[in-house]
Order: C-alpha cells, then structure tokens, then sequence
C-alpha cells in the first residue's frame, strides 16, 4: 500500500488530535494498492480516547456513501496513537 501523499494528512490530523486517538479511513482505486486520500472520522470513545477509539458509525456510513472518482474503491482504516506533541505513532 502506498499513502504518501495522504500520509501527510493524517499526521496533521493526529497532531490536531493530541492528546486523543484519532481515526478514519483511507481510500483508493481497488487493486491498486495506492490511498488517494484520507477520510477522518469522529473517535467515539470519550471516557479513555488517550488510548482508546471506536469510528463514530454516522462518519462510517457517510465515508462510504460518499462519491469517489472511481467505480470501485478500497479501503483500509486508519488510527494514530499519540506520544508526545512533536510526534504521532502511526
């Protein structure tokens, strides 16, 4: 799997995150291997979100749902543990 581009955004998105996990879902054309972009999605866990998450099932549906530039995509998801400000454990 490629996601260099899109890797970019989910390292702001873990930054902008800090200090909670944070998730979502890579897409792409299927069979290709590369992520085109990245979709971010609402971390529902409240009570432990520093080591904890669970994709809000309303972003799930709606990341699906949305229209892509192909006919047939795939998908793979994406978390980022953080560890300090200055760096995210993907």
């Amino acid at each position: 799997m490629k996601i260099s581009a899109p890797l970019e955004s989910i390292k702001a998105h873990g930054a902008e995150g800090y200090p909670h996990e944070i998730c979502g879902i890579m897409i792409g054309p299927r069979g290709d291997g590369l992520v085109t972009e990245v979709r971010r999605a609402r971390n529902i866990i409240v009570e432990r979100a520093r080591d904890r998450y669970e994709i809000d099932p309303r972003d799930h549906i709606r990341i699906q749902k949305k229209p892509t530039r192909w006919v047939s995509t795939s998908s793979a998801y994406y978390t980022a543990t953080p560890i300090t400000r200055a760096g995210v454990a993907l």
